[in-house]
């Protein structure tokens, strides 16, 4: 199999690059996917079986004033991926987000319900799922929610930072996900992949569900115990931030259970499983 990997030195894509076993073919350019140019080249001159889209403009306040850059990497690039691979029989896999939807309720939202997207980073999102379906490739979407990694800036590495040299944190109380590891993706990607049956958007995050607070504290006492600080919770409505984001960030993953017939772990063994990378 050749697979063509866009953003291989993120979070998601270095996870898939541990992922994907060496007997595939593995391109992972270092590239500006925003110019048409370079990306338009790289397709057709290596035409792979697969391209996986893990590049993402993921600074959720800094797409308020960027908003040009966050269209560009969110909803262009993945356009021109999508109408190159529908014109060279490519299947293409791309990556989404919870932020997609307004948080309104305290149901898990599923595949079919509509989204609303409260800031610029889900709107540009949200308008680069539709382009791809629209477009008529072979494609995976999966909307994921609260990603970490390791080796990378995200909310583990944040709190860890900050409690070694803060008495207190105030963290927000009342927006509910499910912390989703990167490596948990990347295996979740290549299993589905492999399947030829499987085709079209999925939602595919951890099981279980937290609040930032609760998240916040749990990395408190694996990493930093010792350190004594405090974990203040506030609501989101005190907590200024320049882009709004939704209350309820759970997702309903049994299309992807049923599908591909992999479960995701619980959040917390999960986050158990990876403690040992940070």
């Amino acid at each position: 199999m050749r697979i063509l990997l866009f953003g291989h030195r993120g979070q998601l894509g270095s996870a898939l690059m541990n992922a994907l076993p060496a007997s595939h073919s593995l391109i992972s350019p270092d590239i500006d996917i925003t110019d048409d140019v370079q990306l338009r080249n790289i397709i057709i001159s290596t035409l792979p079986d697969i391209i996986i889209n893990a590049a993402a403009y993921t600074n959720v306040d800094g797409a308020e004033t960027e908003s040009e850059r966050a269209f560009a990497v969110n909803t262009y690039a993945p356009r021109l991926m999508a109408k190159l691979a529908k014109e060279n029989n490519i299947r293409l896999v791309h990556y989404s987000t919870d932020y997609v939807f307004d948080g309104t309720g305290n149901r898990p939202w599923n595949e079919r319900d509509l989204p609303h997207p409260m800031n610029i980073y889900g709107q540009s999102k949200w308008e680069g799922e539709q382009y791809i379906i629209e477009s008529g490739c072979q494609h995976l979407i999966f909307r994921t929610s609260w990603v970490y990694g390791a080796g990378h800036k995200n909310f583990i590495t944040q709190i860890i930072q900050m409690a070694k040299v803060k008495d207190e944190i105030k963290v927000i109380s009342n927006q509910i996900g499910a912390p989703t590891s990167a490596r948990f993706l990347a295996e979740s990607t290549y299993h589905a992949i492999q399947q030829e049956s499987g085709h079209g958007l999925y939602h595919l995050c951890c099981a279980g569900e937290t609040s930032w607070y609760h998240y916040a504290q749990k990395i408190i006492s694996c990493f930093v115990p010792q350190s004594g600080c405090r974990i203040i919770p506030v609501t989101s409505d005190l907590y200024a931030q320049k882009a709004q984001r939704p209350l309820n960030s759970r997702l309903n993953c049994n299309r992807f259970i049923n599908d591909f017939g992999l479960s995701p772990p619980d959040w917390e063994a999960e986050f158990m499983l990876n403690k040992h990378l940070f």
